[in-house]
């Protein structure tokens, strides 16, 4: 479906048909309306931003320091902002950096999330940060 990213979890942006205008000055993209990647329910409240740690930002000298926050796969560090959907589901939406190019994606926020939902989806090809 063009009106749909599709992800490992499932809907997490359609276009918004419920506003009808732009929400923001300048606005250059559509309106896109964010889903629970676990049920796709689009009642979701945000938490406090935090960092997204790339491997770059916690190894130094061959050796990896512990930082507080989140860490991914890429080089360079990125943004991660928890959501709480309405429906009971934690998940993450995060934005990371990796030489010169910017990626999004969603995350489970508890280890509890991860295992109900991989006894609904076997075959997601992310792995458990």
């Amino acid at each position: 479906m063009a009106d749909q990213v599709e992800t490992a979890f499932g809907r997490l942006l359609t276009l918004d048909e419920a506003w009808g205008q732009n929400l923001g000055h300048r606005q250059m993209t559509p309106n896109l309306a964010l889903h629970c990647p676990v049920c796709g329910f689009d009642y979701n409240h945000p938490g406090d931003p935090e960092g997204l740690w790339g491997w770059e930002a916690v190894k130094h000298d061959g050796r990896v320091e512990v930082v507080m926050g989140r860490q991914w796969a890429g080089r360079g560090n990125g943004v991660a902002v928890p959501f709480a959907c309405e429906n009971g589901h934690r998940w993450v939406l995060c934005v990371g950096f990796h030489k010169g190019q910017c990626f999004v994606f969603a995350t489970r926020d508890t280890d509890a999330e991860l295992a109900a939902a991989e006894a609904i989806n076997d075959d997601d090809p992310l792995p458990p940060f």
